[in-house]
């Protein structure tokens, strides 16, 4: 437990917290998951203390997956995003809620269309356990509060290997184990996992598609083989930033109460 205990856990989980959604998740895929990422990483992971803007230029430019481990230090190390100081600042501030990203542009039954409740209201009801037998957690994938709330952006440590980026979107990610994102493709996009644990699957450009399946629904499913190798793995953890190249599918499963940013670029202007 000591690695655990190192973890940046910031009130979102706890050892308690993270036995219960091992225990669920390792039975539901089938895998042994560990703090320390106990599955097999396909993805180059690199130091990201000793990374520089000209190096992501290059993985942009080649369009290759990278993780970059331990490159939100300093954010992490400023607590203003622990849970208890996050809700005292941001309890207030509606967010959308639905069991997968943007959810109201598939075609989902009423129950699972966007939901709009203040972070306190989603964190207290959601983020406290986990709900073995729901498969379409709901799940705050928000791409207006970054931008309507700028101190809520100006607390984002956003890495300056990444400040001269052109963004196009600010995105706030949070959702309890079991929670995330089908397979989907975009633009270059990075994920800055401030707390919690994310299991990532992408696929080339080429082999990259869109489903309405849950993201927990869809990592239970039986993939046939061309897909399964076509497929990377691995998983990110609390300070880690992924960079996903531009069109690359990739589906996400939070492992933890995970807590995220997620920035999307403009490849035309790179």
């Amino acid at each position: 437990m000591a690695g655990l205990e190192a973890k940046h856990l910031g009130g979102w989980n706890s050892r308690e917290a993270f036995a219960q959604s091992n225990a669920y998740l390792s039975k539901v895929l089938q895998m042994k998951l560990k703090h320390d990422g106990g599955c097999s990483c396909d993805i180059e992971v690199r130091n990201g203390r000793q990374f520089d803007s000209d190096l992501l230029n290059y993985y942009m430019i080649s369009r290759k997956p990278v993780i970059l481990r331990g490159l939100l230090t300093k954010w992490l190390t400023s607590h203003r995003w622990e849970k208890t100081a996050f809700l005292k600042r941001y309890g207030h501030v509606h967010v959308e809620v639905n069991s997968i990203p943007y959810g109201d542009q598939y075609t989902l039954d009423n129950t699972s269309r966007g939901k709009q409740p203040t972070l306190k209201q989603y964190v207290t009801t959601h983020m406290t356990g986990t709900d073995v037998g729901n498969t379409s957690k709901p799940y705050v994938f928000d791409g207006k509060a970054l931008h309507h709330y700028p101190q809520m952006w100006k607390d984002v440590e956003v890495p300056h290997l990444l400040q001269n980026f052109p963004l196009v979107l600010r995105q706030l990610i949070i959702g309890p184990p079991g929670s995330g994102a089908p397979p989907h493709f975009h633009g270059p996009a990075v994920n800055l996992l401030l707390y919690g644990q994310k299991l990532w699957r992408l696929t080339p450009p080429s082999r990259a598609f869109f489903t309405n399946q849950t993201a927990e629904q869809w990592f239970q499913q039986d993939n046939d083989r061309d897909e399964r190798d076509a497929m990377m793995q691995c998983v990110q953890e609390a300070g880690d930033v992924f960079f996903v190249p531009d069109s690359w599918g990739h589906a996400v499963l939070n492992l933890q109460h995970s807590l995220a940013v997620a920035l999307e670029f403009s490849f035309s202007k790179l």
